[in-house]
């Protein structure tokens, strides 16, 4: 049986999560196709339509929805972030003490 390489294929994962959402597929999609053409073969939109408009990344770096895929991508989709989540986020972190960066500044 041929591997995904002889095949004209690539064999690529896509990952989205976040706002409730946590989907991962690996699937092997032809050469030549786009980060986008990948996640819509995956049944991601279908499952998650909100998240058409979502920004693609591969490995953390997001890239035009046209790039194409190439084999190991791991194609991220990326869940918008709600303000009151960032709002929330930033009402847990340690508070910092600013006298203490002016003295270590002196």
């Amino acid at each position: 049986m041929p591997t995904p390489a002889q095949s004209g294929r690539c064999q690529v994962e896509i990952v989205a999560h976040g706002g409730g959402i946590s989907f991962r597929k690996s699937l092997p999609v032809p050469r030549q196709q786009t980060l986008a053409w990948a996640v819509n073969a995956s049944g991601l939109w279908a499952l998650y339509p909100q998240l058409k408009d979502a920004k693609l990344g591969v490995w953390g770096k997001v890239l035009p929805s046209s790039t194409l895929v190439q084999e190991g991508d791991r194609i991220e989709v990326y869940t918008p972030v709600h303000p009151d989540a960032v709002k929330k986020h930033r009402a847990n972190l340690p508070k910092r003490d600013k006298s203490a960066k002016v003295a270590a500044d002196e």
